[in-house]
This record gives C-alpha cells, sequence and structure tokens, in this order.
C-alpha cells in the first residue's frame, strides 16, 4: 500500500476513536452497552451487506440478459435485412436464376433458422420452392403475369417474417 493510504486509514481510525472517546466523555453513550450497541450495528451492517449483495447480482443478471437479448436481436435484424435484400434484388430485375434461388435457400438453412419458429422457415421454404419453379423461365423477361407470380411469393415471404416477429 501506499503511504497515502496508510494516513488515510490512520485519519478514520483517529476519528472513530475521538467519536467514542466524546460519547464516553459525555456521557452519550453508557460504557456498559456500548458492546451490545457496537454488535447491534455489526448485524446491521451484515444484514444491509447481504441484501445489497442480493439486489445487485439480480440487477446485473438482468443487465447481461437484456444486453444478450439486444445482441441477438441485433443479429436477427442484420441477417433478416440481407435476406430481404436479396429478394428484393430478384424483384427489381424481375428474374430469377437457380443460383440465386439457391443463394436464398442457403441464407434460410444458416441464417434465417436461427432466429425464425419452424412454421415460419416452413412458409419461407414454401415460397422460396415456388419461386423455384420460375428459374431461368423464358416468360420472366416478357410478361407481367411472371412478376405478378413472383411478387405474390416475395410478399408472402415477407408477411411470414411480419407475422412472426408480431405474434411471438
Amino acid at each position: 500500500m501506499k503511504i497515502k493510504d496508510y494516513i488515510f486509514y490512520g485519519i478514520i481510525i483517529a476519528f472513530v476513536v475521538l467519536f467514542l472517546a466524546s460519547a464516553i466523555v459525555f456521557k452519550v453513550f453508557n460504557v456498559e452497552i456500548l458492546p451490545s450497541q457496537f454488535y447491534g450495528a455489526l448485524i446491521g451492517v451484515f444484514i444491509t451487506a447481504i441484501i445489497t449483495a442480493f439486489l445487485l447480482r439480480g440487477q446485473t443478471e438482468g443487465d447481461e440478459k437484456r444486453e444478450k437479448s439486444l445482441k441477438v436481436f441485433e443479429t436477427q435484424k442484420e441477417k433478416y435485412n440481407n435476406f430481404i435484400s436479396e429478394i428484393w434484388k430478384i424483384w427489381d430485375k424481375r428474374s430469377v436464376s437457380l443460383e440465386e434461388v439457391n443463394d436464398l435457400l442457403r441464407m434460410v438453412s444458416q441464417d434465417i433458422v436461427l432466429y425464425t419458429k419452424p412454421k415460419t422457415v416452413n412458409d419461407i421454404l414454401q415460397h422460396l420452392t415456388q419461386i423455384a419453379e420460375y428459374a431461368n423461365c423464358k416468360e420472366s423477361d416478357s410478361t407481367d403475369e411472371f412478376s405478378k407470380k413472383i411478387q405474390e411469393h416475395i410478399f408472402g415471404i415477407i408477411n411470414s417474417f411480419l407475422f412472426s416477429s408480431i405474434f411471438s
């Protein structure tokens, strides 16, 4: 320890001794009951320390749980946003290839399945299966019917996410 620490502790002890001596001299405390008063104060300190420890432990666990949930939510949001942005790329170009569908299936199996309920994953996979049927389709560049079919499944996937997060 440093000399400053010894001086600080020495000053504290000196004040405690000075307080006790003045309390006894001026008969604030009776010498006969002073040990029982110290014992009662000591018990109060221990009870307060135990209650404080329990409260701090509970608060710390709550903070850790909240922080963990926040990290999971941020990761989940990032994965969902990546997946949905890939879906919108397909929508923007109005065509889909088997490679793109495979990439979406990989994203679902690696990223989305970890954070989503099984029913939602099944809904997404059904919509992706339907989209895969239109992959490399010759009609895809020329007709609005293709766009409507793809749009229906893309919105179905987004609705699956929406209903999964709202009603969970």
